[in-house]
């Protein structure tokens, strides 16, 4: 029998080879003609076997061997090999029976095995190539239009990403195709960040649900490792237990794919300045004020990204000024002035970190007080939404609070509202000491918060009350009195202009102090000097009081806030 006589409807066997390696290999005709060759190839193999059996010549016997190795003939046997292998072992184990020919019935055998793993090789390259060319960065590009996802990403090999999903890729042992839905929403990686304080990696994901995107700067950690990775289904995202473990390796290999083409930024945990030495600038909310290098964007830990938003201006510098002459004649309402303005400055000086402490009678100011320092950064409101915060909270959160704030003062009203005696004592220890307790995590040690503040705090008693520490109490200035000063209609009409005033207008005193600083850096040497110079003459005048010596580093410090916050022009 002639391989090009193979009964087919008048389909050469060239048409079939092509047909069988049609450029898409998933096409129901490529499927068939592959089929349709593989019984070619059965068909041609049977007949030589039957006809072995009545050819009694040995060379004739060795020239229809031979003769299974012509390349349009082993094509076909390939094919039946594929299709049905066991079949073809079957009439081979006939062929071996004939005598003399054992060495030669191997040969082929061997020859058709490696045509038909040439074919199957073939296959998987051309699936790979539909798959790639599916997964342009064109169509991923058109498929998930949005501004935060980077041109030129490209789903990787082995997976599908659609507006239907993320689906995976795989080319099972027969060649075809196996497409598994991993995710019921569209998920990737659209960027890189590296935290400036200790290296650590982020990933910045998006996911789409109800035609709405979202996106998160995530630990890349929690990204490779599907038990943290679950959490982010509290944002919506199309994660679960049960799909969490895929999702981890298509995200892997996401990131890996698109490297090159993933925009890496500078992040960091805290607000205030950046770097050890504050050379990265300073973060007030989302403003960073520059000092050198590229923009640095927060990205605080979970629990902390509402604490962020208070930190704004609002009104006018002007209006400001109108809202805060109150407080001029007012010396207490000046200190928290004074304190609040001064945070910055403790990197600058190089200052220790203390707290600012007024004690004495309900409704008598204490509060405005609190709300003339918080004009100065932000929204003075104690409410959700300010920058002003209650004592009936936890350890921990303050901890953790003072660390993302970190450079800025952290402003606490009423010790009554503490739940515990202790929590008083422990804060203002932990707050002096400027870093949180060190603990575990399920990963090995959580950081530790640090910062580098001054803590504004008020209390019907004083604050050193509730510790027993020497060296804490040494750490308070305690002002003790009505901020307002006597009690009465006048000061009365003055604390609710002042709560009107500073509510509307807010946050501008802070800005031009950090423009102040940021622009004046190659002056901070000048300005260091000046706070020794007036720190020694108030360590001079205490004398041998050691706790008044102490103090007067304090009051050091305010002295240069003060003359630098007039400078900018705030009423004497």
């Amino acid at each position: 029998m002639d391989i090009n006589d193979a009964g087919l409807s008048g389909i050469s066997i060239e048409q079939l080879i092509k047909a069988a390696n049609s450029t898409d290999p998933m096409a129901i005709d490529g499927q068939s003609a592959l089929a349709d060759l593989a019984s070619v190839g059965m068909a041609k193999l049977k007949d030589v076997a039957d006809r072995l059996g009545s050819e009694p010549g040995q060379q004739a016997q060795t020239g229809l061997l031979i003769g299974l190795l012509e390349d349009r003939t082993l094509h076909a046997l390939g094919a039946a090999w594929r299709i049905s292998e066991g079949q073809v072992l079957s009439i081979f184990a006939r062929l071996r029976t004939v005598r003399g020919h054992k060495a030669t019935v191997e040969d082929v055998l061997r020859a058709v095995k490696r045509s038909a793993g040439k074919q199957e090789s073939q296959l998987r390259e051309r699936l790979r190539g539909a798959i790639e060319a599916r997964n342009t960065p064109k169509t991923l590009s058109k498929l998930l239009k949005h501004d935060e996802i980077p041109t030129g990403l490209k789903c990787p090999d082995g997976w599908e990403l659609d507006n239907a999903g993320v689906w995976s890729i795989r080319i099972s042992e027969d060649g075809t195709e196996e497409r598994t839905c991993i995710a019921p929403a569209p998920i990737l990686v659209v960027g890189r960040s590296i935290d400036i304080s200790d290296g650590e990696t982020q990933l910045r994901v998006g996911w789409k649900r109800a035609n709405r995107w979202t996106f998160r700067t995530i630990p890349r950690a929690t990204v490779m490792d599907a038990r943290p990775l679950v959490s982010l289904a509290k944002w919506d995202a199309p994660v679960s237990s049960r799909n969490a473990s895929n999702l981890v390796q298509y995200l892997c290999d996401f990131e890996a794919a698109n490297i090159e083409k993933l925009p890496t930024d500078k992040t960091t945990r805290h607000m205030g300045w950046q770097d050890a030495d504050g050379s990265a600038g300073f973060l007030l909310g989302q403003k960073q004020f520059h000092l050198e290098g590229d923009k640095v964007t927060l990205v605080p830990d979970d629990g902390l990204e509402q604490l962020a938003g208070g930190w704004t201006t609002d009104g006018t510098w002007d209006g400001w000024l109108r809202s805060i002459e109150p407080a001029l004649s007012r010396p207490m309402l000046m200190l928290a002035l004074y304190a609040s303005a001064a945070t910055p400055l403790l990197r600058v000086l190089d200052a220790p970190n203390f707290i600012v402490d007024w004690s004495g009678e309900t409704s008598r100011g204490k509060t405005t007080a609190l709300r003339v320092a918080a004009s100065v950064w932000g929204c003075p409101d104690e409410r959700s939404g300010g920058i002003m915060y209650s004592w009936d909270a936890t350890r921990v959160w303050i901890e953790q609070s003072a660390g993302f704030m970190h450079s800025l003062p952290l402003i606490l009203d009423d010790t009554k509202r503490a739940r515990y005696k202790q929590t008083v004592s422990q804060v203002l220890y932990d707050f002096a000491f400027g870093q949180g307790r060190g603990r575990g995590a399920p990963n090995g040690v959580r950081a530790q918060a640090s910062w580098r503040s001054i803590l504004l705090t008020t209390g019907e008693a004083p604050a050193t009350g509730f510790s027993e520490d020497a060296g804490t109490r040494a750490r308070v200035i305690s002002l003790k009195g009505s901020p307002l000063g006597a009690q009465s209609v006048e000061n009365a009409q003055a604390a609710m202009g002042l709560k009107h005033g500073l509510m509307n207008n807010h946050g501008h005193l802070g800005c031009r102090m950090i423009d102040y600083l940021v622009s004046n850096r190659h002056n901070w040497d000048q300005i260091k000097q000046q706070y020794h110079e007036r720190r020694d003459s108030y360590v001079e005048s205490a004398g041998d009081d050691g706790v008044a010596a102490r103090l007067a580093v304090y009051v050091a410090v305010l002295d240069v806030a003060a003359s630098i916050m007039h400078s900018l022009g705030v009423p004497e």
